[in-house]
């Protein structure tokens, strides 16, 4: 049940781009999260380092856990890099009624596009670079006035 809350956690950062309920967004990450963790298991301290600290920690399932999250949200591409253009479409598609919102998200990812310029040590995996990506998603959407639910 605990992974659980790791995957709510996560879902404040793609949350800004659906213009879905929080229940359906909470039961999408549910679902992918749960699916992601089959593959990519992390321990309760993990975890709680994700939660608590809104790090990822430094071990090779939490980084490649939130890569196959992000991965099904179409946000990483099958080269591991962040798909801005994935996510700014969503952004069309789910906000068209809200624009404000809409270019905040889109300003947030431009921002974030910085990740596909630093080195990772795993190629087209994408677990390092869904670390970095995570890492400038959560500081700058703190910045930006989102909110961690």
């Amino acid at each position: 049940m605990s992974n659980i809350f790791l995957f709510l956690l996560c879902s404040y950062l793609i949350s800004a781009t659906y213009a879905r309920s929080d229940e359906e967004i909470k039961q999408w990450f549910i679902s992918v999260g749960m699916e992601c963790n089959k593959d990519y298991p992390i321990t309760p301290d993990d975890m709680q380092t994700m939660m608590q600290k809104y790090q990822i920690p430094n071990s090779k399932n939490a980084k490649c856990l939130m890569a196959c999250v992000y991965r099904k949200a179409n946000w990483l591409d099958s080269e591991g890099m962040f798909d801005v253009d994935s996510a700014n479409s969503m952004m069309e598609k789910e906000h068209a009624d809200d624009p404000a919102k809409m270019e905040k998200a889109k300003k947030l990812f431009k921002i974030c596009k910085k990740v596909n310029d630093e080195p990772v040590t795993d190629g087209n995996e994408g677990c390092d670079r869904s670390a970095h990506m995570f890492q400038c998603l959560v500081e700058n959407a703190l910045k930006m006035g989102f909110k961690i639910q």
